[in-house]
């Protein structure tokens, strides 16, 4: 069985820990990563993912150095790893579908592995993206998520937050659909948050990153943005201060990593162009 896919492979996932009583709210991430050597080859997706089953090409760089760190990163089946056509030779490690705490435990060994492989993710063309499962959410959580995620004044503290500026992978477009189970008929997934897939929504704003505090920090992030839309009337989330609003809840409720977080986002705003 390869161990890089193509980017259209769909795994049987389980879920962690599994799914008992509705409450919890299930996320996938998926990071994108660089062969740091390589990023002049811009190699074809379709050659890596031949190069696992040819005993003579996965011995030839850059192909080894790929499926040497897939391998090492697949030992954990909690990932898997697929190829994505907007990298010039590197690999999408996806994870299965966990809680929040049960990610906290996954991505120190992953990323060790990664920078140990030679990898990096600080590229123009890496970006993180978080799946949230769509059964936790309701049509009204939609609606305000797309209301303060979208709105013109906020797009700086997102830009900020995810350490990205909007661009052609993860572009700010309001959907102008009227209604939310249109949405996800939008011609693109390029956007920043993205409601084409059927069991998911995707966060997209987030850039690579090899640092698991910062992973672990925009997972609860992500959570807490959740959090916030379902315990807040929609009045307030459209009102002008909804921002302040939603900053004094992260004070209240976030830990102690993903405050260093957002005043470290906040304080050196570092966008790779």
């Amino acid at each position: 069985m390869a161990v890089i896919h193509s980017s259209e492979y769909q795994k049987t996932v389980e879920f962690h820990p599994p799914i008992e009583t509705g409450k919890d709210i299930y996320y996938g991430v998926e990071l994108e990563v660089e062969l740091a050597s390589a990023m002049d080859e811009d190699v074809d997706t379709e050659d890596i993912v031949d190069a696992c089953s040819d005993p003579e090409r996965s011995e030839c760089y850059p192909f080894a150095e790929l499926i040497c760190t897939a391998e090492d990163v697949c030992g954990d089946d909690f990932f898997y790893c697929k190829t994505d056509g907007s990298l010039k030779c590197g690999l999408e490690i996806c994870s299965e579908p966990a809680t929040l705490e049960y990610h906290m435990t996954k991505w120190d060994a992953v990323c060790a592995k990664l920078s140990m492989g030679g990898f990096i993710s600080d590229t123009r063309t890496c970006g993180m993206h978080v799946h949230v499962d769509r059964r936790s959410l309701h049509q009204m959580d939609l609606i305000k998520l797309a209301l303060i995620v979208y709105a013109k004044q906020y797009k700086w503290f997102f830009e900020a937050i995810g350490q990205r500026k909007w661009n052609e992978f993860c572009g700010g477009a309001v959907p102008e659909k009227k209604k939310v189970d249109d949405w996800g008929s939008l011609k693109t997934r390029y956007v920043a948050l993205n409601f084409r897939p059927q069991l998911t929504i995707e966060f997209r704003f987030f850039q690579g990153t090899l640092f698991p505090d910062s992973i672990k920090a925009r997972i609860e992030f992500i959570e807490l943005l959740i959090k916030f839309c379902k315990s807040t009337n929609i009045c307030k989330i459209v009102s002008d201060n909804a921002l302040s609003i939603f900053r004094s809840y992260l004070e209240k409720n976030a830990s102690k990593n993903l405050i260093t977080y957002v005043e470290n986002c906040l304080k050196v705003v570092n966008y790779v162009d």
